[in-house]
């Protein structure tokens, strides 16, 4: 499946800030990330987390859309799986770590980046644990 963004000639550029027509990878849709945070946080109180993550993130896409070309679908999709690794660690660092494994395991290798670079961003450990 083809994804509904592409690379910037620059690739500095974080994957829901290009435009279309990436690469050939796994497209996930909207649907597809409810079931994944469902089968693995089995409504699990952080998967609430998760959902508001997502929805603050759509909030976020309307003010950003008036000044970029982002992938709304990717960001909501990203967003909501975030915290996916949390099914294994709620270790502040390895719940990341275990995130980006799973998805790059079923192939959302963009989705599993956003795992792996979220963790401890402008948190302290205490705070993020």
């Amino acid at each position: 499946m083809v994804s509904m963004c592409a690379s910037f000639s620059n690739d500095l550029y974080p994957p829901y800030f290009q435009p279309a027509l990436r690469k050939t990878v796994t497209a996930m849709t909207y649907e597809k990330a409810l079931e994944i945070l469902n089968e693995y946080g089995g409504g699990s109180a952080w998967t609430q987390h998760c959902l508001a993550v997502s929805n603050m993130a759509m909030h976020l896409s309307e003010v950003l859309t008036q000044k970029f070309v982002i992938n709304i679908e990717f960001l909501r999709c990203a967003s909501l799986l975030h915290d996916i690794g949390r099914y294994v660690s709620h270790d502040p660092i390895m719940h990341g770590v275990e995130g980006y494994n799973l998805l790059k395991t079923l192939n959302y290798k963009e989705e599993a980046f956003v795992c792996a670079s979220h963790i401890l961003y402008g948190l302290s450990r205490n705070e993020a644990v």
